[in-house]
């Protein structure tokens, strides 16, 4: 990885890189459609879950030294419940 871009973290930096090889090798099997990747270092991390949570969405969670976590999106959205 390379320099961090102002207003960046560690975390941001890794899923810019690795959309970018996905596009980049046409792959949109590594991730559930309409994922939404959440850099874990955010300082609004929680309001990002939330968000993509009520919204029903796969969450890809990213942590700075590169881990991932997966959390497959509801089956019944949370404003529907």
């Amino acid at each position: 990885m390379g320099a961090i871009a102002a207003g960046n973290t560690p975390a941001t930096e890794l899923i810019f890189a690795r959309v970018i090889a996905m596009i980049e090798n046409d792959d949109d099997t590594a991730y559930p459609n309409h994922s939404v990747f959440i850099p874990a270092d955010a300082s609004d991390f929680g309001i990002m879950i939330r968000r993509a949570l009520l919204k029903a969405k796969p969450i890809v969670v990213v942590y700075p030294d590169g881990r991932e976590r997966l959390i497959p999106a509801p089956s019944i959205s949370p404003e529907s419940a």
